[in-house]
């Protein structure tokens, strides 16, 4: 991402061309070295719940945008997996971090530390909050000491 030339960088956007179809078009090399041209999606609203969602699966990430099933982007080459993560960031930027700064915004209105809280919880050393606390750790569990008993 520090390289400005990178499409996830603030480049160019989509083309009117592109945002009028709705799409664009990308040649991919599959593992077998077969190639192939697919459609890669700007996505519509409706699915920006789950593109955010994606955004910690690569591989849900490309399937969605390219409209393949699950299983599909683990048989791209490396290359071709960037490349259309890359495109749909592209394509999918100018509309979509809008909605996450809206998305924010109203989760303000109603938690209005919510950011100050996320961020002290990705602080190192800070338990997530799925963790349970540290008194309650090892709490029934027994201690390297002690034998298991029945």
């Amino acid at each position: 991402m520090n390289d400005p030339q990178s499409p996830l960088a603030n480049g160019p956007g989509p083309s009117p061309m592109e945002t009028l179809v709705g799409s664009s078009e990308l040649t991919v090399e599959f593992r077998d070295g077969r190639t192939q041209t697919v459609t890669v999606r700007q996505l519509p609203i409706k699915l920006y719940q789950q593109y955010l969602a994606s955004m910690d699966d690569e591989c849900a990430m490309v399937e969605l945008l390219c409209s393949y099933p699950k299983g599909w982007a683990d048989t791209l080459t490396p290359a071709s997996h960037v490349a259309v993560v890359e495109e749909g960031t592209r394509i999918n930027r100018d509309f979509f971090e809008p909605w996450v700064q809206r998305r924010l915004e109203r989760q303000k209105l109603f938690v209005p530390d919510l950011l100050d809280r996320m961020l002290k919880m990705a602080e190192p050393g800070q338990p997530s909050p799925a963790s349970p606390p540290a008194s309650r750790r090892n709490a029934g569990s027994p201690s390297p000491k002690q034998p298991i008993t029945p």
